[in-house]
């Protein structure tokens, strides 16, 4: 076998991780701070990560959630402002990064990263890493917020000499293009009634959005059938209608995310879901008509989808009640889909179109990469190397497209330009599937590993022998 979880020890046997692979998951928890049942003892958030190098299991601790969590959100607000937010990810990088870097192999080829919270909205392939940025160093595999279960059952199917079952459905790719919408005019009654509501609640139109819709048509035609909804076509209804039937969606709209838009108090499913989805025809009518909420998306039964691209802003983004189990991309996990591509901030309309015509240039294109993460790692070096074609590309727009071109601002040395982190860093692909050949070897830790221990603090009673692994279950 070969990719990364094939390499073999010293005794023959195949680990689940190879040497130039490693596996942190970073929980989220409440550390106690003083003796157990004392009345002065607190209860301090922070996070936690486990890092799996071949047999071994490292505890690290990384620090209180709130310093963290302030610190990811302000340099994510950063970018959003077009700002590159430089002393903000310094900070991160030393306290989150520099810890787990440690800890990870020489040769770091792939990481899957599995992060609770706010970590798990981290740009982290745009940290600082000893002179460069982490998306040099290495892939980074996210898997989403229901840990790694479905990556032990990827492992527990190998193990069994049972390869994994293909997604149902019959026939061909289908690929689904939902974008350049026509999100209609409110009445000057209906914008009266709006007063307060904050500005993302009227949806302009988005000028990019066209281009992209035909940029992606024309590099799936090749693939299979591709099922084109725009303008007053882009119903919820339609695309409700058609989604079933898709192996592919790709969505160039608007998002939105913790906007008060009334949607639940008009919905009975109701919920903090209900604050996150997409922009569809006749948005600005009001009411949830125009508006595909991932409460919606989670209920669907989508079992031929592989990939949902949600080219939008904030399309990644979640509630921290619920521990980002109620986003978007966890919505379409939910629903059936294998990989979805999302965003951390508000993203450039023409910036948008050309990371999406680099993405599937890879993804579907000449390099025919089957891993949407890897497709979308090379659109982003590719971006992030070569700025000075970029900026010839697009006409940066503000995030609301009011204001008119500007030139990028790049950084970069004597012999060298960068394109700002801001235009290439805010997208990422959460994958429940993985492309690379899995080992025969259960996922369980073998009896002979070592576990070292980071910081202080409990840690978990771990089985050293394999056990069953259970059926994936959404919470």
């Amino acid at each position: 076998m070969i990719g990364p979880f094939a390499a073999r020890t010293a005794d023959g046997e195949e680990p689940w991780l190879a040497a130039d692979a490693a596996l942190v998951d970073i929980f989220y928890y409440e550390r106690l701070d003083g003796l157990y049942g004392a009345p002065t003892t607190r209860r301090v958030p922070s996070y936690v990560a486990f890092v799996r190098v071949g047999d071994r299991l490292e505890r690290i601790e990384l620090g209180e959630a709130e310093q963290i969590d302030a610190k990811v959100t302000a340099w994510r607000n950063a970018m959003s402002r077009h700002e590159q937010g430089t002393a903000e990810a310094e900070e991160l990088a030393r306290q989150v990064w520099a810890p787990l870097a440690a800890a990870l192999p020489e040769n770091l080829a792939t990481l899957y990263l599995c992060a609770d919270w706010e970590l798990g909205v981290l740009p982290w392939e745009a940290l600082p890493d000893a002179g460069r940025q982490v998306i040099d160093r290495c892939h980074i595999a996210r898997l989403p917020a229901s840990r790694t279960q479905r990556l032990f059952q990827q492992f527990q199917a190998a193990r069994s000499g049972i390869a994994e079952q293909p997604q149902e459905g019959a026939g061909g790719e289908a690929v689904l293009l939902v974008g350049d919408v026509d999100y209609g005019r409110a009445s000057p009654e209906e914008l009266l009634s709006r007063a307060g509501k904050p500005p993302a609640y009227y949806w302009r139109p988005l000028p990019g959005a066209k281009g992209e819709v035909d940029t992606v048509a024309k590099a799936a035609s090749s693939r299979g059938a591709v099922r084109v909804l725009r303008a007053g076509d882009a119903t919820k209804a339609r695309v409700l209608a058609e989604l079933p039937h898709a192996t592919q969606v790709h969505f160039a709209t608007h998002g939105y995310a913790n906007a008060d838009l009334g949607v639940s108090s008009q919905r009975s499913t109701g919920g903090v879901a209900d604050t996150f989805g997409l922009a569809l025809a006749d948005a600005n009518r009001g009411g949830p008509a125009g508006l595909l909420s991932a409460t919606e998306v989670g209920q669907l039964k989508l079992p031929r989808l592989s990939l949902a691209v949600l080219s939008a802003c904030e399309t990644g983004v979640a509630h921290r009640r619920v521990q980002f189990l109620s986003n978007l991309p966890r919505a379409f996990h939910q629903a059936g889909a294998k990989h979805v591509l999302a965003s951390m901030w508000k993203v450039d309309d023409e910036a948008t179109r050309v990371m999406m015509e680099r993405f599937y240039h890879h993804y579907l294109g000449p390099a025919d990469e089957a891993d949407p993460s890897r497709a979308l790692r090379a659109a982003q070096l590719e971006m992030r190397r070569r700025p000075l074609e970029v900026e010839r590309a697009l006409a940066s727009r503000s995030p609301d497209f009011a204001a008119g071109p500007r030139k990028l601002e790049f950084d970069g040395s004597a012999s060298t330009f960068q394109l700002p982190d801001w235009v290439w860093a805010p997208w990422f692909v959460s994958s429940m599937s993985f492309s690379e050949p899995l080992s025969s070897r259960a996922p369980g830790l073998a009896p002979s590993a070592s576990i070292r221990q980071g910081g202080a603090g409990v840690v978990p009673v771990l089985d050293a022998s394999p056990t069953p692994v259970p059926s994936l279950e959404f919470p």
